[in-house]
Order: structure tokens, then C-alpha cells, then sequence
């Protein structure tokens, strides 16, 4: 807490928009905000809503208004609707409300202000503390919603990456056997449909009869040996169209201290092309085999230098 007041105290300059058609609530405040030893304001002073909307437009340097709810031109919530639109997401917005109106101020903050403040409860440390803490919280909110907007981006960018490597990305819990998979393994398995809460019997339902054996054993293999990587290939039958796929399964394994769970993490790649062209080299180099040990021809292969 001492830190933040610190933090506090070191803020030089704020300039503050007051928007308030009551002249002698008006001066009130410009009273307390001189008062206040931790801020050195530079206060513009409005009677209306669009008259504010005007001078934040001429003066975008604004760290925060402070709103009356009624004005001449506009009143009640339709106020700070206007007012949230109007003015730079960056300027904190606090609510001024009426003795008889305090339910007011908190709908206000439900619906994106700062702060509000019940006039006639006003005083130079309560009307500090709300302005230092309200511009805190806008700067504080911007910046979660820019960290949200990166992982979003980042996100996106992991899924078209994904899309291009053909490869995704899975949790499994060995003990539940729940399991969590990335879009990209959906499409994978050709399954249009994403399944809620998958489970490690749907990724064995994506396997061929003849090679589920195999899977359990290399499981099993895994945790019996406790080992902590891995690395193999199955094949798939894609659930759509019935499409015979060859895929790499590699990861990690790691227990989650939180949920105390033993988990998989990894990732599976469609490698249906790089099989598909190794199998058609082998087969050439199978033909060119047959062709040098059926012939009845002398075949010799020399470099250009002889």
C-alpha cells in the first residue's frame, strides 16, 4: 500500500475536466482539488456535456473528468453513455451524484466509470484519493485489454501457423484420460464438429483396429518407464471422408503441481505427403533394384571424371 501511495506522490501534473452546471459544487471542487497536496492540477471547467465533448476535442491532454450526471443538455446514465463514447478511451471518467441518487453513481461504474463521488460527501482527501485511484484503474484496464488483444494476436497467429504445418497441439491427463486439443487436430482427424470435453478414447476412435494396440503399449511403455519424451507414428482414419492419414505424435511428459495430474503434452502432424513420397522413393529404388539385378546387360555407374 505504501507503494502506491508513493507512486502517487509522485505525480506532478494532472489535468482534470470538470463537468458540473451547479456553480457552487463546482467551486467546491476546485476548492478541494487546491487543497491537495499530492496533485497539481490544471482544471477546465464545463456547465454541459457537449461543451466538455468540445474542449476535450481542443485539448486532448485530459487525465480524467469528473461528471455530473445531470446537466442542461443531457441526464441520468444517457450522460456517461455520451460521455464514454465522446471522450479518449485514456481519460478516467468519475461520477458526481446527488445525496439522493448515491445508487446511481454505483450503476455508473458498472457500466465503465472509474469512480463516483456522492456530493456533500466530498472532502479534499476523499476527492484526492478517487482521482489518483481512478486514473490508476484506466491505466491499469488499458493495459489488460492491449495484454488481451496481444494473445488474441498471438493466438491467431499460432492457428494459422498451425494450419500451415498441419500440425496441433494436445493435452492428456493419465489418470482422468481428458484431454484438450487444438482446433488444428480437429481438422486433422476431419471431425467438423468439435467435440466438448474430448477424452483419449476419441483420439483412439481416430485409429485404425490393427494399430490401437500398438498405441496403448507405447502409453503404457511411456509411463512405466517414466519416460519424459516421446516420439511416434500411426496411422488415422479421418472421420469425414474416411481417409487413411499417417501422423507424428511427439511430445513431453509433466506433472502438474496444481491439479496434481501426470500429463502429456505434445503435438500431432499430419505427415500423410512426407510418407506418401517416401513410400513412392522406395518403390523407385525398388524398380531401379530389379532393373540392375535382372538385367542381362552390363550396367556400370561412373562419375564424369571417369
Amino acid at each position: 500500500m505504501n507503494n502506491i501511495y508513493q507512486k502517487e506522490a509522485k505525480i506532478q501534473n494532472i489535468n482534470i475536466l470538470l463537468i458540473e452546471d451547479n456553480p457552487g459544487d463546482a467551486k467546491l471542487v476546485e476548492i478541494y482539488l487546491k487543497d491537495a497536496t499530492s496533485i497539481n492540477f490544471q482544471l477546465k471547467h464545463a456547465v454541459r456535456l457537449s461543451e466538455g465533448m468540445q474542449i476535450a476535442q481542443q485539448n486532448p491532454e485530459f487525465d480524467i473528468v469528473l461528471l455530473d450526471l445531470s446537466l442542461p443538455d443531457s441526464r441520468g446514465f444517457q450522460t456517461l453513455t455520451k460521455a464514454m463514447q465522446g471522450f479518449p478511451k485514456q481519460i478516467s471518467i468519475v461520477v458526481l451524484t446527488g445525496l439522493d441518487d448515491e445508487s446511481l453513481g454505483m450503476k455508473a461504474v458498472e457500466m465503465g466509470a472509474q469512480d463516483y463521488l456522492v456530493k456533500g460527501q466530498i472532502d479534499t482527501s476523499s476527492l484526492t484519493r478517487s482521482v489518483l485511484h481512478a486514473i490508476q484503474r484506466q491505466r491499469m484496464q488499458i493495459q489488460v485489454e492491449e495484454t488481451a488483444r496481444n494473445l488474441r494476436t498471438s493466438e491467431d497467429r499460432l492457428l494459422q501457423a498451425q494450419n500451415i504445418a498441419c500440425i496441433g497441439n494436445y493435452e492428456l491427463e493419465i489418470n482422468t484420460n481428458k484431454m484438450y486439443w487444438s482446433q488444428q487436430i480437429f481438422r486433422i482427424f476431419g471431425i467438423q464438429n468439435e467435440i466438448t470435453d474430448p477424452n483419449f478414447d476419441d483420439y483412439l476412435e481416430q485409429i485404425p483396429n490393427a494399430d490401437r494396440i500398438k498405441i496403448l503399449a507405447i502409453r503404457d511403455e511411456i509411463i512405466s518407464n517414466d519416460l519424459k519424451e516421446f516420439s511416434f507414428e500411426h496411422r488415422i482414419t479421418t472421420t469425414d471422408t474416411f481417409a487413411t492419414k499417417y501422423v507424428r505424435n511427439q511430445g513431453q511428459v509433466e506433472f502438474d503441481e496444481k491439479t496434481q495430474q501426470t500429463k502429456f503434452i505434445g503435438t500431432v502432424q499430419d505427415i500423410t505427403e512426407y510418407k506418401t513420397a517416401q513410400e513412392m522413393l522406395e518403390q523407385s529404388r525398388e524398380r531401379y533394384r530389379t532393373v540392375f539385378e535382372e538385367s542381362q546387360d552390363a550396367i556400370y555407374i561412373t562419375t564424369t571424371d571417369g
